[in-house]
């Protein structure tokens, strides 16, 4: 079992080396705009106070929308990455968000079925956005899982608001 907190100062060099490690790069990009993984609020699961996991996300604010910029287990299928989704939803749902959404590459097939199947829907794709922050970054992947060209933004998303 997990316990989730807050990150403290002391979490960034990991949640750095981890986001290098995912998403080449501590700087990720969702829809055409740009995050700093290092400044963003963020929270962590712990296992036998180890960080076993992160989630990164823009600031929750009343009415507003969350997006969620960086979920990482670091030990894949343990329910770190379900249970630090579900701690998001609920922050932003206590916070008084309209909803919480986040994006994924058209190739991360095991991505959209993990969201699917914790009840996120998807409710939008940006055809080659990604291609377009390639040609900012050129260092970004270009075929990705299951051998998949890399080039558009899948978005999945909450409603909070009813």
């Amino acid at each position: 079992m997990s316990t989730l907190r807050d990150a403290r100062p002391e979490d960034r060099a990991l949640i750095e080396r981890e986001c290098v490690r995912h998403f080449g790069g501590a700087e990720i990009t969702s829809r055409g705009a740009w995050f700093d993984a290092r400044t963003l609020p963020a929270f962590v699961a712990e296992r036998d106070s180890v960080v076993a996991g992160f989630l990164c996300h823009t600031p929750m604010e009343r009415g507003r929308e969350c997006e969620v910029v960086a979920l990482v287990a670091i030990e894949p299928r343990s329910g770190v990455g379900g249970a630090l989704l579900a701690e998001a939803v609920e922050r932003a749902r206590r916070a008084g968000c309209s909803r919480v959404f986040l994006t994924t590459s058209n190739d991360n097939l095991d991505a959209m079925r993990f969201y699917q199947r914790r009840g996120w829907r998807l409710c939008a794709v940006y055809p080659g956005s990604l291609e377009r922050a390639r040609a900012e970054r050129p260092h970004l992947h270009e075929i990705g899982h299951h051998g998949i060209p890399i080039r558009d933004d899948v978005e999945f998303e909450v409603r909070l608001e009813e």
